[in-house]
């Protein structure tokens, strides 16, 4: 089975990105695990000249309203690039290398960390953008759905698979919002964190610093078993729905610096 890692990144976050490739991304590429790329929007040819060779640059926004077409691009390239499966993941997530190699996702669709539907347009449950896995037909689907505007890449994503009856499923270990106050003392010390594979919200430094206390860990055995979330009805109507929220503001106004971000 090919299997993609997709980083969605921009040209601002190189430190995170550098800090991926770096530590766990250097693992989980070098065992054979999963091919890994970098994605990010479309730069000028002068800076595509000095990109790394694990960069795809695509010819959408850089910025965080962007998101959607990036998704929807980089679904796009996985399936033009014959991959059975694609992760998409942020760059401020961690990855245990040895446990991403026996997530459980097969042979379901669409596999990570569901929440309730987020506002009252789009019905379906979804799963937090931060790492989640399609199949290349789930891919396709995202791929070939006209982006209706929707903020959210993560909700658009549930939207269109929902359209198409793909149904999702909950994986209640693997994916961990511990970031950015849990460092890897505090992870391990707690059954609840403890054994989980992708943990998000971390700036570079504190990359290095999980690396260097869990990129050893193991498989846990025993897995509790994926939960088949709510299939919901979506419509040709509700999918080409605008959404009546906004990006928050924090969300909207974060600027990156070297080894952080401030809001303003």
């Amino acid at each position: 089975m090919r299997k993609l890692i997709a980083i969605k990144t921009c040209r601002v976050k190189r430190a995170w990105a550098d800090a991926q490739r770096q530590t766990w991304v250097r693992d989980v590429v070098g065992k054979g695990y999963a091919d890994v790329r970098f994605f990010m929007g479309a730069w000028d040819a002068r800076i595509k000249s000095a990109a790394c060779g694990d960069e795809v640059f695509l010819d959408v926004p850089d910025d965080y309203a962007g998101i959607p077409l990036k998704v929807r691009a980089i679904c796009d390239w996985a399936v033009e690039h014959n991959y059975d499966q694609v992760s998409l993941c942020d760059d401020d997530v961690y990855v245990v290398p040895e446990r991403y190699k026996t997530l459980p996702t097969e042979p379901f669709n669409y596999v990570g960390r569901f929440r309730p539907p987020y506002g009252t347009v789009y019905p379906p449950h979804f799963a937090s953008g931060f790492f989640y896995t399609l199949s290349n037909r789930a891919a396709a689907f995202v791929a070939g759905t006209p982006w209706n505007g929707d903020w959210m890449d993560e909700r658009f994503v549930a939207t269109a698979l929902a359209h198409w009856g793909i149904i999702g499923y909950h994986d209640p270990r693997n994916y961990m919002v511990t970031g950015p106050h849990m460092d890897a003392p505090a992870i391990l010390s707690a059954d609840i964190f403890r054994k989980g594979t992708a943990f998000c919200e971390y700036e570079p430094r504190a990359m290095y610093a999980l690396h260097l206390a869990m990129r050893h860990l193991t498989p846990v055995a025993a897995h509790p078993g994926l939960i088949r979330q709510p299939q919901v009805v979506v419509t040709d109507e509700i999918l080409a729905s605008k959404p009546n929220d906004e990006i928050p503001p924090h969300k909207r106004n974060r600027v990156y610096v070297s080894d952080g971000y401030r809001s303003h």
